[in-house]
This record gives structure tokens, C-alpha cells and sequence, in this order.
């Protein structure tokens, strides 16, 4: 997530109509006129859906080159393009006018790194939308990532090794990191376990078109444990801190469609609780790290209500005060 205040910076200056002088620069490379570019939302980067014209809609994504550099967004544009030039259903980057998949901008508040996919057909579903069906198609569809990046070579490599500063804490969370850390150590890395992931292959990052799933936002792409992934994927089905209990039966549609593609094997899935603990580690780091440097709550309060009580989610998952599955 970008710092609070480089969202606000943003936002601040989105119309009522929705649309944004800064999205007009950084679309300006695709040759798209002021006007068309409307905001939908910002976090990780800035994402505004591009209007038609003589051409289907698409997705105009932007981030500050001081929190994203110009070359890792080129990478993650590179990587989508392979997996859809091998078949796999991911939205593809759009060439800039120069034939660039990212383009590095200037704006009224400073450089941008930019991309452009196109629209994934269908419509998205959320957890409670969820039947059997779909929770096979899509344990399917990311086992054939997983499957597919295997004669890919990326560079960015995801071991866990940035919890610093929650060892750092010296609490009780530092304490329980410590030692999933530790059980890290002993897991294998070979291929069969350790690979390309998507690193957030939740529903809200996929489309769904009569029953086939096609995928987008790979900003988290890395090389990591294969468990890893399925335990962020499976995240929205797990048990939550208001009571609500696990989707045990779409975890295990899940998990079938899965070794459909390829193995995921008891120890896989024996793994999936540490993995589960770890990825809400990674993720308290980062909010705890964006609420850190945020001198100003009071600019935005609903939001920071909200950051506050994932705060307490992910710490309540990492010390195994919710269920994972």
C-alpha cells in the first residue's frame, strides 16, 4: 500500500465527474484524451478505468516511481504478457504509443510509472457468491499459474525476510514470528514447492466469464512457496475474528481443482496454517509501517478507522487467535 499521504495527494485531485488531471498525463502515452481516464480506486497504485472510444475500455494503473521504480512495473507488465502469450487468462499489458509496456510520466505531483491492460470480461464475485463450480475453476486457474511459471525466470524472490520490524518489537508478536520463522527454515524450496505465485489471487483480483476465471493485479508477483499463495487466495474463506466460520467445503473445491493442474500434496496443505500466519505478518509490517509514517489521521478518518481494525485481524491471525484452515 502507498503511503496515506500519496493517496491523498491523488485523491484530492479527482473530480467530481471522476476524472483527474494527473490520469489525463499519465494516460497521454496511449494517446487518450483528457476526460477519459475516471478513478476507481487507489492503494496499492492509482487505477482508473479508461472510457471507450473506438476502443474497449481499459485499465490505466499508476504509481509513484519513489514508491514503485519505472523498472519493476515494466517486469510485472513483461510477466503478464508472457503468461497470456502461453495460454494462461490474464488481462495483457497494452503497448504505449512507442511500444512500451510502462512508461515513466511527469505530473503536477511528480514522476509516475504507468501501464495499461486491457478489460478482463465477466464480472467479479465476492466469497458469498461462491459455489462449487467456481471454487474448482479457480483453484484450477492458478495452479496452471503456478504450473506455467515454471519455464518463466523472475527475478524478485518473496522469503519473508522483511518482518524486521515486528521481530524488532520485542512483544509477543515478535516472539510467535520468531518461531514461524523458524518452521519457515525447515520447509523444501525445490520446484515442486517453491515457484512464480501471484502473491494476491484473492476474488476481488479476478473476472469471471460464463465459468472461466481471467486474472489481473500481479504487483505482488514473486518467486515463493506455492502453499503461500493458495493461503493468501484462500484468505477471505478462512474463520474471522467476528465469529464467522471457515468455508471448509470451498477451501477443499479449491484445493481439487488445484491438483488437477498439479500436485498439492498433504504437506502443502499442512503448510497452509503457517503460510496463513505468515501472510498476515507480511501484512501488519505494512500497515503498521503506512500508519507509522501517516502524520496526519485526522485528513482521513474512515479510512484509518479501517486500517486499524486490519491492524487487529492480521495480528489476531498471527497469533493464531482465528482460525486458518
Amino acid at each position: 500500500m502507498m503511503p496515506l499521504a500519496e493517496l491523498d495527494r491523488l485523491v484530492e485531485l479527482v473530480d467530481p465527474d471522476s476524472s483527474c488531471s494527473v490520469a489525463d498525463q499519465a494516460a497521454a502515452p496511449w494517446s487518450y484524451e483528457a476526460g477519459r481516464a475516471k478513478w476507481r480506486r487507489s492503494s496499492a497504485s492509482h487505477v482508473f478505468v479508461l472510457l471507450p472510444d473506438e476502443r474497449p475500455s481499459r485499465y490505466l494503473r499508476f504509481v509513484p516511481e519513489s514508491a514503485r521504480p519505472l523498472a519493476a512495473v515494466f517486469q510485472t507488465a513483461t510477466l503478464m504478457q508472457q503468461l497470456a502469450d502461453d495460454g494462461l487468462t490474464v488481462v495483457r499489458p497494452v503497448p504505449s504509443a512507442r511500444g512500451r509496456l510502462a512508461e515513466l510520466i511527469p505530473t503536477s505531483i511528480g514522476a509516475m510509472c504507468a501501464t495499461v491492460v486491457e478489460s478482463a470480461p465477466g464480472r467479479q464475485i465476492d466469497a458469498d457468491d461462491l459455489t462449487q463450480d467456481y471454487a474448482v475453476a479457480w483453484g484450477s486457474a492458478l495452479a496452471s499459474l503456478h504450473k506455467a511459471g515454471r519455464d518463466i525466470a523472475f527475478p524478485v524472490v518473496q522469503r519473508f525476510d522483511d518482518l524486521g520490524p515486528l521481530i524488532a518489537a520485542g512483544d509477543t508478536i515478535s516472539v510467535v514470528v520468531r518461531s514461524l520463522l523458524t518452521r519457515l527454515d525447515a520447509l523444501p524450496a525445490d520446484d515442486r514447492h517453491f515457484g512464480l505465485v501471484h502473491g494476491d489471487f484473492e476474488l476481488d483480483n479476478i473476472a469471471w466469464d460464463d465459468g472461466v476465471p481471467t486474472s489481473f493485479d500481479f504487483d505482488e508477483a514473486a518467486r515463493s512457496w506455492f502453499a503461500a499463495d493458495v493461503a493468501f487466495a484462500l484468505r477471505d474463506l478462512q474463520a474471522d475474528a467476528n465469529g464467522g466460520e471457515a468455508r471448509k467445503d470451498m477451501i477443499d473445491a479449491f484445493l481439487s481443482g488445484y491438483r488437477q493442474v498439479r500436485p498439492f500434496d498433504s504437506y502443502d496443505e499442512d503448510s497452509l496454517e503457517l503460510f496463513t500466519r505468515l501472510n498476515a505478518a507480511r501484512a501488519l509490517a505494512t500497515i503498521l509501517e503506512v500508519l507509522a509514517a501517516d502524520e496526519r489521521p485526522e485528513d482521513h478518518p474512515d479510512l484509518y478507522q479501517r486500517l486499524q481494525r486490519f491492524v487487529h485481524r492480521q495480528r489476531a491471525i498471527v497469533l493464531n487467535e482465528v482460525a486458518a484452515p
